[in-house]
């Protein structure tokens, strides 16, 4: 069972892709099946950028407070204003601190270990906010490590411009409201699927 992120890292990681979501519906046009993948990866990376700079910097590991919604009006506002604050002076770090070479060196150290260079975002897949994205690229451990190495082989210079474009765009229009709106939605997406998942394992057990 996954744990849906309260702190900041995971609202950072909903953020990208709420971003990436509606960079797709609105760039994707089927022509250019190279350059749908070289953002694809470099949404990727930047994920795993994200977590790299979670592990040291105790900004992103504080609670995020976005889904506090049954407070007083005049007490909402000033905490809103307070996290969106919040929101963007983390997006500066990820702005000034995401590098590529240093997210290529965490997933091959990844890779020499077995782990999974990828785990920052699994939760995302698994509570279903990449239903659209798992039909256009396969997010399988294996596949998603091999195609990387390929266009890391193939097409290195490319993808590194990609992985700038993507954070550069991403940092400058990242849209705090939607966030928001979209970190809620995980949240009652968790809370079902725990609610399910605690039903099962009860049910499961009355049948012992």
């Amino acid at each position: 069972m996954y744990v849906v992120k309260h702190r900041w890292e995971g609202v950072a990681h909903s953020a990208l892709h709420c971003w990436s979501e509606n960079q797709k519906k609105l760039c994707y046009d089927g022509s250019n099946f190279l350059s749908q993948k070289l953002y694809l990866v470099s949404v990727n990376l930047l994920h795993v950028a994200i977590g790299i700079i979670s592990n040291f910097d105790t900004s992103f590991r504080k609670a995020c407070l976005t889904a506090a919604v049954s407070l007083p009006p005049v007490v909402y506002y000033s905490l809103f204003q307070g996290q969106r604050n919040t929101f963007f002076f983390l997006i500066d770090k990820i702005r000034t601190e995401s590098r590529f070479k240093e997210v290529l060196n965490s997933i091959e150290v990844a890779i020499q270990k077995n782990e999974d260079p990828f785990q920052q975002i699994r939760w995302l897949w698994v509570l279903g906010m990449e239903e659209e994205t798992s039909s256009e690229y396969n997010t399988n451990k294996s596949f998603m490590i091999e195609d990387l190495l390929s266009m890391c082989a193939q097409n290195k210079d490319k993808l590194e411009a990609a992985f700038l474009n993507v954070k550069s765009r991403f940092c400058s229009e990242v849209v705090f409201e939607e966030v928001v709106t979209s970190h809620r939605m995980l949240l009652q997406k968790y809370r079902n699927t725990r609610k399910q998942y605690i039903n099962g394992m009860v049910s499961l057990h009355d049948k012992l």
